[in-house]
Protein backbone atom coordinates (compact mmCIF):
# COMPACT_ATOMS: atom_id res chain seq x y z
CA UNK A 1 0.00 0.00 0.00
CA UNK A 2 1.27 3.43 -1.10
CA UNK A 3 0.82 6.90 0.94
CA UNK A 4 -0.75 9.17 -0.75
CA UNK A 5 1.56 12.09 -0.14
CA UNK A 6 -1.02 14.84 -0.38
CA UNK A 7 -3.11 13.37 2.48
CA UNK A 8 0.62 12.95 4.11
CA UNK A 9 1.34 16.54 4.10
CA UNK A 10 -2.41 17.61 4.54
CA UNK A 11 -1.95 15.63 7.89
CA UNK A 12 1.07 17.02 9.15
CA UNK A 13 -0.01 20.37 8.39
CA UNK A 14 -3.04 19.71 10.45
CA UNK A 15 -1.08 18.54 13.29
CA UNK A 16 1.21 21.66 13.62
CA UNK A 17 -1.77 23.98 13.14
CA UNK A 18 -3.52 22.40 16.23
CA UNK A 19 -0.16 21.79 18.40
CA UNK A 20 -1.23 24.60 20.99
CA UNK A 21 -5.05 23.32 20.93
CA UNK A 22 -3.52 19.50 21.31
CA UNK A 23 -1.62 20.49 24.38
CA UNK A 24 -4.41 22.89 25.81
CA UNK A 25 -6.83 20.34 25.84
CA UNK A 26 -4.56 17.50 27.52
CA UNK A 27 -3.26 19.69 30.19
CA UNK A 28 -6.60 21.48 31.04
CA UNK A 29 -8.42 18.27 30.81
CA UNK A 30 -10.95 19.81 27.91
CA UNK A 31 -13.49 17.31 27.26
CA UNK A 32 -15.33 18.73 24.58
CA UNK A 33 -12.07 19.98 22.77
CA UNK A 34 -10.42 16.53 23.27
CA UNK A 35 -13.11 14.73 21.90
CA UNK A 36 -12.52 16.75 18.80
CA UNK A 37 -9.34 16.26 18.56
CA UNK A 38 -9.70 12.34 18.46
CA UNK A 39 -12.36 12.54 16.00
CA UNK A 40 -10.12 14.55 13.69
CA UNK A 41 -7.37 12.53 14.59
CA UNK A 42 -9.08 9.39 14.22
CA UNK A 43 -9.80 10.24 10.67
CA UNK A 44 -6.68 11.65 9.53
CA UNK A 45 -5.31 8.72 10.49
CA UNK A 46 -7.36 5.98 9.26
CA UNK A 47 -7.07 7.46 5.85
CA UNK A 48 -3.70 5.46 5.78
CA UNK A 49 -4.62 2.18 7.11
CA UNK A 50 -6.44 0.58 10.03
CA UNK A 51 -3.46 2.36 12.08
CA UNK A 52 -3.84 3.29 15.98
CA UNK A 53 -2.51 6.54 17.55
CA UNK A 54 -1.37 7.74 21.54
CA UNK A 55 -0.63 11.18 22.14
CA UNK A 56 0.47 13.02 25.38
CA UNK A 57 3.09 13.36 27.86
CA UNK A 58 5.28 10.52 28.82
CA UNK A 59 7.10 9.90 32.42
CA UNK A 60 9.41 12.41 31.54
CA UNK A 61 7.12 15.16 30.93
CA UNK A 62 7.77 15.24 27.32
CA UNK A 63 5.06 15.20 24.69
CA UNK A 64 4.84 12.04 22.61
CA UNK A 65 3.13 11.26 19.44
CA UNK A 66 2.95 7.38 18.80
CA UNK A 67 1.18 5.44 15.48
CA UNK A 68 0.76 2.37 15.98
CA UNK A 69 0.82 -0.60 12.65
CA UNK A 70 -2.02 -1.89 15.20
CA UNK A 71 -0.29 -5.06 15.93
CA UNK A 72 -0.28 -5.57 11.84
CA UNK A 73 3.31 -6.43 10.34
CA UNK A 74 1.93 -5.36 6.72
CA UNK A 75 1.50 -1.62 8.08
CA UNK A 76 5.24 -0.86 9.59
CA UNK A 77 6.78 0.37 6.79
CA UNK A 78 3.60 2.73 6.24
CA UNK A 79 3.46 4.01 9.99
CA UNK A 80 7.47 4.64 9.47
CA UNK A 81 6.83 6.76 6.41
CA UNK A 82 4.44 8.45 8.16
CA UNK A 83 6.65 9.34 10.99
CA UNK A 84 9.84 10.22 8.30
CA UNK A 85 7.45 12.85 7.61
CA UNK A 86 6.73 14.73 11.06
CA UNK A 87 7.46 18.68 11.88
CA UNK A 88 11.18 18.04 13.81
CA UNK A 89 11.29 21.67 14.02
CA UNK A 90 8.02 20.93 17.21
CA UNK A 91 9.30 20.00 20.43
CA UNK A 92 8.01 16.34 20.06
CA UNK A 93 8.98 12.57 20.60
CA UNK A 94 7.55 10.99 17.42
CA UNK A 95 7.36 7.01 17.44
CA UNK A 96 6.71 4.59 14.71
CA UNK A 97 5.13 1.66 16.80
CA UNK A 98 4.84 2.10 20.42
CA UNK A 99 7.88 2.44 21.76
CA UNK A 100 9.72 0.03 24.61
CA UNK A 101 9.23 1.11 28.13
CA UNK A 102 12.00 1.56 30.81
CA UNK A 103 10.00 -0.03 33.33
CA UNK A 104 9.91 -1.99 36.32
CA UNK A 105 8.60 -5.31 34.40
CA UNK A 106 5.01 -4.83 36.11
CA UNK A 107 1.92 -3.28 34.07
CA UNK A 108 -1.99 -3.76 33.97
CA UNK A 109 -4.50 -4.73 31.87
CA UNK A 110 -8.14 -5.88 31.39
CA UNK A 111 -9.65 -9.05 31.77
CA UNK A 112 -12.28 -10.58 30.38
CA UNK A 113 -14.99 -9.18 32.90
CA UNK A 114 -13.14 -5.93 32.36
CA UNK A 115 -11.87 -5.74 35.86
CA UNK A 116 -8.02 -4.34 35.86
CA UNK A 117 -5.58 -6.99 36.63
CA UNK A 118 -1.95 -6.48 37.96
CA UNK A 119 0.78 -8.17 36.52
CA UNK A 120 4.36 -8.81 37.42
CA UNK A 121 6.49 -10.51 35.04
CA UNK A 122 9.78 -10.32 36.95
CA UNK A 123 9.44 -13.81 38.33
CA UNK A 124 8.82 -15.21 34.44
CA UNK A 125 11.33 -17.16 32.49
CA UNK A 126 11.62 -18.02 28.89
CA UNK A 127 12.68 -20.76 25.79
CA UNK A 128 13.40 -19.23 22.96
CA UNK A 129 13.00 -20.81 19.38
CA UNK A 130 14.45 -20.21 16.13
CA UNK A 131 12.61 -20.29 13.65
CA UNK A 132 14.19 -21.08 9.69
CA UNK A 133 13.26 -17.03 8.46
CA UNK A 134 15.19 -16.05 11.26
CA UNK A 135 12.66 -15.02 13.75
CA UNK A 136 11.90 -16.90 17.38
CA UNK A 137 9.17 -18.55 19.00
CA UNK A 138 8.93 -17.48 22.68
CA UNK A 139 7.68 -20.01 25.38
CA UNK A 140 7.29 -17.95 28.53
CA UNK A 141 6.84 -19.59 31.78
CA UNK A 142 4.56 -17.43 33.82
CA UNK A 143 3.39 -19.06 36.63
CA UNK A 144 1.13 -15.92 38.28
CA UNK A 145 -1.28 -15.55 36.17
CA UNK A 146 -2.49 -19.26 36.06
CA UNK A 147 -5.59 -17.67 37.42
CA UNK A 148 -6.61 -15.35 34.10
CA UNK A 149 -8.31 -16.79 31.49
CA UNK A 150 -6.85 -17.69 28.71
CA UNK A 151 -7.91 -14.85 26.39
CA UNK A 152 -6.45 -12.40 28.54
CA UNK A 153 -3.01 -14.58 29.43
CA UNK A 154 -2.90 -14.11 25.43
CA UNK A 155 -3.34 -10.39 26.08
CA UNK A 156 -0.44 -9.79 28.63
CA UNK A 157 1.81 -11.80 26.75
CA UNK A 158 1.96 -9.98 23.66
CA UNK A 159 1.57 -6.92 25.73
CA UNK A 160 4.58 -7.75 27.76
CA UNK A 161 6.75 -7.63 24.40
CA UNK A 162 5.27 -4.42 23.27
CA UNK A 163 6.61 -3.26 26.55
CA UNK A 164 10.04 -4.67 26.49
CA UNK A 165 11.11 -5.16 23.14
CA UNK A 166 8.85 -2.05 21.79
CA UNK A 167 5.78 -3.04 18.93
CA UNK A 168 8.26 -3.06 15.63
CA UNK A 169 11.12 -5.25 17.37
CA UNK A 170 8.08 -7.51 18.79
CA UNK A 171 6.34 -7.96 15.50
CA UNK A 172 9.50 -8.25 13.50
CA UNK A 173 11.68 -10.40 15.37
CA UNK A 174 9.24 -13.35 17.52
CA UNK A 175 7.32 -14.92 15.23
CA UNK A 176 4.99 -16.16 18.34
CA UNK A 177 4.91 -16.11 21.93
CA UNK A 178 3.06 -18.52 24.68
CA UNK A 179 2.53 -18.41 27.83
CA UNK A 180 2.08 -21.26 29.83
CA UNK A 181 1.74 -21.83 33.82
CA UNK A 182 4.83 -24.77 34.03
CA UNK A 183 7.36 -25.52 31.03
CA UNK A 184 8.10 -29.33 30.13
CA UNK A 185 11.06 -30.80 31.41
CA UNK A 186 12.80 -30.88 28.48
CA UNK A 187 11.89 -27.15 28.02
CA UNK A 188 12.90 -25.98 31.40
CA UNK A 189 16.10 -27.46 31.12
CA UNK A 190 17.29 -24.44 28.52
CA UNK A 191 15.02 -21.77 30.03
CA UNK A 192 16.02 -17.73 30.96
CA UNK A 193 15.17 -15.25 33.13
CA UNK A 194 13.02 -12.95 31.66
CA UNK A 195 15.32 -9.94 32.22
CA UNK A 196 17.82 -11.47 29.93
CA UNK A 197 15.27 -11.38 26.54
CA UNK A 198 16.48 -7.93 25.11
CA UNK A 199 20.25 -9.24 25.55
CA UNK A 200 19.23 -12.58 24.26
CA UNK A 201 17.97 -10.93 21.59
CA UNK A 202 20.92 -8.75 20.77
CA UNK A 203 18.47 -5.59 21.77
Amino acid sequence: MEIDEDKLENFWRWFVQNEYLIKNAIEQELSIEQEYLIDQLNNLILEFGRLTWDIGLDDQNSWFFTISPNGNQDLIEIVEHIIEAAPRHLDWNFYAGKPQKNWVRTFSLYNNEMEVVEIDANPWYYVAFLEADGTVELIIEANNIEHLDPETIEIAGNLFLVHELGEKMSLQIVSKVTLVALLNPDDAASKYPIADLKEHLGL
